[in-house]
């Protein structure tokens, strides 16, 4: 294929599956029809994928954090006696 702007020839690579076709000189990008679509949802769903990932990350901290603010809530045996000089 020849780009447009410049009549060079586009080299070609493939990203997300699909076929692009892009200008080495003005930088230009080129889809087949419905191609832009295609990576706008496979974006969406890689999106998707990191905001399940992330909240179940925060789920876990959120679980490890109560845990530990419990453990650090219970105070030592002789902590008791030692607050008389406080």
């Amino acid at each position: 294929m020849i780009c447009p702007q410049c009549q060079i020839s586009l080299t070609v690579s493939n990203r997300f599956s699909i076929e692009v076709n892009d200008c080495p000189k003005c930088h230009g990008i080129w889809l087949k029809e419905n191609d832009l679509e295609k990576i706008i949802l496979q974006e969406q769903s890689i999106d998707k994928h990191l905001k399940k990932d992330s909240n179940n990350k925060t789920t876990e901290e959120k679980v490890r954090q109560n845990s530990q603010s419990q453990k650090r809530g219970t105070r030592h045996f002789l902590s008791a006696a030692l607050d008389i000089y406080d």
